[in-house]
């Protein structure tokens, strides 16, 4: 990709790249080659001022355009009806609950993510609670099967096979999430916490200290009251430095 862009440079061409995650750097090799891409370009567009500031080389030239899945992902939530996603749930599981909470499980076959799942069940070893429903939606590539059978010791944990991650955060009051990308975009629309046994890993939302992160499982039940009883969500878009409308401003970008 370093070669194209370099390529039709010498053509007088301008190349533009598009730094689509939220995230500014990771590990392995997409990361490394977009982190260089970005560099030879003659201008790079990112979703937001703490991902272009947080990059371990800064652009030379960089426009700040939002994300647009995010408008995207928030319209199509706004399509859900939340009577006909609990319609979904059978009654007897639902029978006592007055709190629905969703955690987004990573995909099984990224043992790091496995790990991240073991944790979020030593988290709930530590839930005394009986009104909560834990509504767990899996990662698109795996079949719940692993899910399934981690979970099935706990009468309050749902993994169903029937309900989206889209209609799941429709319905509940909180989304736990561990490590996944969709969470940036998941607290546009719901608040979140954090449960992840990894030390060292960090998002932009955690590093903003807005948001509960519990690293260990006895601490739990205490981080789970406190965002449950937050009156209000923190602003994604104030934190992350964001445009809320991408698309317009995209438009504009085109029509200039």
């Amino acid at each position: 990709m370093g070669q194209l862009a370099q390529f039709f440079n010498s053509q007088q061409i301008e190349t533009i790249a598009l730094w689509d995650n939220l995230v500014p750097q990771d590990v392995g090799d997409y990361w490394k080659v977009a982190q260089q891409i970005q560099h030879v370009v003659n201008i790079t567009y990112y979703p937001s001022a703490y991902t272009r500031d947080h990059m371990p080389l800064k652009p030379v030239r960089s426009i700040i355009i939002g994300h647009p899945s995010i408008q995207t992902f928030s319209k199509e939530l706004e399509g859900i009806n939340a009577q006909d996603v609990l319609a979904k749930i059978p009654t007897q599981i639902l029978e006592g609950k007055k709190h629905f909470v969703g955690f987004i499980a990573g995909w099984p076959g990224d043992e790091d993510a496995k790990k991240e799942c073991y944790f979020f069940k030593e988290c709930l070893s530590q839930m005394k609670r009986e009104d909560i429903l834990v509504i767990v939606t899996c990662h698109p590539r795996g079949d719940k099967t692993f899910e399934k059978g981690l979970y099935s010791d706990f009468p309050f944990v749902f993994v169903p096979d029937n309900i989206s991650t889209n209609e799941m955060t429709v319905i509940s009051e909180l989304i736990i999430n561990q490590k996944s990308t969709a969470g940036p975009k998941i607290a546009t629309f719901k608040n979140i916490m954090f449960a992840v046994s990894d030390h060292s890993y960090t998002n932009p939302l955690i590093e903003s200290k807005m948001y509960s992160t519990v690293r260990k499982a006895e601490l739990f039940p205490e981080s789970l009251e406190e965002t449950l009883g937050m009156e209000q969500k923190p602003d994604v878009f104030e934190i992350l430095q964001m445009p809320k409308d991408p698309i317009g401003f995209i438009k504009q970008l085109i029509r200039a």
